[in-house]
């Protein structure tokens, strides 16, 4: 039976993971996993709700064929001898697949969804997703693009599915997507208007097609997977500090989803642990968890320290005895502490493990810090000796 100190500490963690930040991607369903029915062949978008195809003809019945591939299909539209080829979904078990080029034919498939949340006026977004040519295909493309709008794109079939809006971000042409074994990142950026609610993903133009060879049809045919839209100042999260038993787990940063896992690192003493948005640690002493965040070459950090208690109560509340101040600070600042031995060093670290400051000293019970040369940002400060090591965080902002 748990002591009522390792349930309330096991409780803290689960109500941290619970309360973690919202949703960062905002595109649902962003890798085609929630179906509402298996497809029984290709050209069954709509089964990837909300997903669909922005064209009907005059009855309002959905028009061209864009592709849904699943695990859960037999037949032509699953991962292996589908009717394009084979490949396995870059996450879960679904993915789509569209037609940017066939022939000499204007003819484009697109597909659509609404937004989680409207996009707001002037923020950047990281548009992403993730492309595989397809086995058969003699043509390689690289207009990969989408079109942000506030309304749906719906609109009647007249003649062809050719190109009905502009791409407001595209990939350079220079990224022509050859490859058929593995999945190619999409990376584009967009600077929102404000009030966008839908996005469209497609073939925006029509003339930078290569010929490739090696297949047996004379298309430009792509699978598409783990699709998503996620505003570029979203700031790294790697969760509150707090403490956890001597044998306890929990859980620390943000709930994993399909887009912000890319983009996250986490370190530990400056060696990389894992990649993902969050995940579960269970340290067997008390450590400093670092997590860089790139979002289309955006970099943030963030720090969470989980304090392992010793399992005697007596020794729950150790005193760190180090106080810095002013915190944050441009640099200059002066380390207070109360310690018992002699013979200390100091050493100022920053967030990739890099001592940028050290120094010995003795009996004095404060230090003044000069550090004006360094980058903004979070380091970590530890003062130690033979007997002890005790450590902070300082926030740089100047």
């Amino acid at each position: 039976m748990l002591g009522n100190g390792k349930i309330l500490i096991f409780c803290v963690g689960l109500f941290l993971f619970l309360k973690s930040p919202a949703q960062i991607n905002l595109v649902p369903n962003p890798s085609f996993e929630n179906l509402s029915q298996c497809p029984t062949f290709p050209s069954q978008l709509g089964y990837a709700v909300p997903w669909f195809q922005p064209y009907t003809d005059t009855n309002g019945v959905q028009q061209s064929s864009t592709d849904l591939y699943s695990s859960c299909c037999s037949g032509f539209c699953g991962l292996t001898n589908n009717v394009k080829g084979s490949q396995l979904p870059r996450t879960g078990n679904s993915y789509i697949g569209i037609s940017f080029y066939i022939g000499s034919a204007i003819y484009r498939e697109y597909i659509e969804v609404k937004l989680n949340d409207s996009l707001i006026n002037n923020e950047a977004y990281c548009v992403t997703f993730y492309a595989s040519l397809a086995d058969k295909d003699n043509y390689a493309a690289s207009n990969f693009g989408v079109h942000f709008s506030e309304d749906s794109c719906l609109q009647i079939q007249i003649t062809d599915s050719s190109i009905f809006h502009p791409a407001q971000a595209i990939n350079p042409n220079s990224n022509i997507v050859t490859d058929k074994i593995n999945w190619t990142p999409i990376e584009l950026q967009y600077l929102a208007q404000g009030g966008e609610n839908f996005i469209t993903i497609g073939g925006f133009d029509p003339n930078n097609i290569i010929v490739i060879g090696g297949g047996t049809v004379n298309q430009a045919y792509y699978y598409i997977d783990d699709v998503s839209v996620i505003d570029i100042s979203t700031p790294a999260y790697a969760g509150l500090d707090t403490s956890i038993a001597l044998g306890g787990s929990i859980f620390i940063g943000r709930t994993p989803e399909i887009g912000l896992n890319d983009d996250c690192v986490w370190y530990v003493n400056g060696n990389p642990i894992d990649t993902v948005a969050g995940l579960w640690v269970m340290p067997d002493s008390t450590t400093t968890y670092i997590l860089e965040q790139t979002i289309c070459g955006y970099t943030t950090y963030d720090t969470v320290t989980v304090t392992v208690l010793p399992t005697n109560i007596n020794e729950l509340f150790k005193e760190n005895n180090i106080r810095i101040y002013p915190n944050p600070n441009n640099g200059t600042f002066t380390i207070e502490y109360n310690l018992s031995h002699e013979n200390y060093v100091l050493e100022i670290v920053d967030v990739m493990g890099k001592v940028v400051y050290q120094e010995r000293f003795n009996t004095n019970n404060q230090q003044e810090i000069k550090l004006s040369t360094l980058n903004i940002g979070i380091y970590f400060v530890r003062i130690m000796n033979e007997f002890s090591i005790y450590s902070t965080k300082v926030n740089i902002i100047k």
